[in-house]
C-alpha cells in the first residue's frame, strides 16, 4: 500500500481501451446489459410530481 497522499477529489488517470469491432461484439455478447426490474407505475407518477416544470 502506498503511503503517498491521495486526493480523491482530483481526476485520475484515464485509460483508453482500443478493440476491433469483432472484439467489441464479443465483449457485448459476454457482458450484456440486463435491466434489474421494470419501473412500477406508482414510481412514474411520483417522478412527475417532483419534476421541475
Amino acid at each position: 500500500m502506498s503511503t503517498k497522499n491521495r486526493n480523491d477529489q482530483l481526476p485520475g488517470e484515464v485509460i483508453t481501451w482500443k478493440m476491433s469491432e469483432k472484439e467489441r461484439l464479443a465483449y457485448i455478447a459476454k457482458h450484456p446489459i440486463i435491466p434489474e426490474e421494470k419501473p412500477k407505475p406508482l414510481d412514474m407518477i411520483e417522478q412527475k410530481i417532483w419534476s421541475k416544470k
